[in-house]
């Protein structure tokens, strides 16, 4: 699988991710400065909010503003250590490409739509004006709340919980 996968890349320059599924494994390449192979990734730390232009294969020709982070680390089950991408500011700079395109792929192996992350969106401008409390209660889809340290809440909240008021 990893094999194709790399021959579409190859042969689809304009294209920088690309997701399959094999067995048990999800699979995920990111292909901004070199291919990057991710096995089950998962994104373990997110900092630094910035919104991003995204499409969504399953929405041909749609581009959707969505929250993304220039600074992303993702575990693999191939890789030894976590993968870091300390990206600026800049939409043209490779490591912040490769850090939204990293994002895009579990987004993608995880069924979550650029809508899914629109509706974030929305969660982080309340987010914003919640910045000065230390904590913040979190609820997820089936109902589960949980309080969280403020300044740690951006990763369950990239992960689908939702700032309840």
């Amino acid at each position: 699988m990893v094999n194709k996968l790399l021959k579409t890349l190859k042969n689809n320059p304009q294209v920088n991710w690309i997701v399959g599924k094999d067995k048990n494994k999800n699979i995920g390449i990111v292909n901004v400065r070199y291919p990057i192979i991710l096995i089950n990734p998962t994104i373990i730390s997110a900092r630094d909010f910035l919104l991003a232009p995204v499409n969504d294969l399953d929405y041909p020709g749609k581009i959707e503003f969505i929250p993304r982070f220039r600074r992303v680390s993702v575990k693999s089950d191939l890789l030894s250590k976590p993968v870091f991408r300390d990206g600026s500011f800049d939409l043209d700079d490779p490591l912040t490409q490769e850090s939204i395109a990293i994002q895009n792929v579990v987004d993608k192996l995880q069924n979550n739509s650029i809508f899914f992350r629109k509706i974030l969106q929305e969660n982080f401008l309340v987010y914003k004006k919640l910045i000065k409390f230390k904590h913040i209660s979190l609820i997820d889809d089936s109902g589960n709340t949980i309080r969280v340290l403020n300044k740690k809440s951006h990763k369950h909240i990239f992960n689908g919980f939702k700032i309840k008021l």
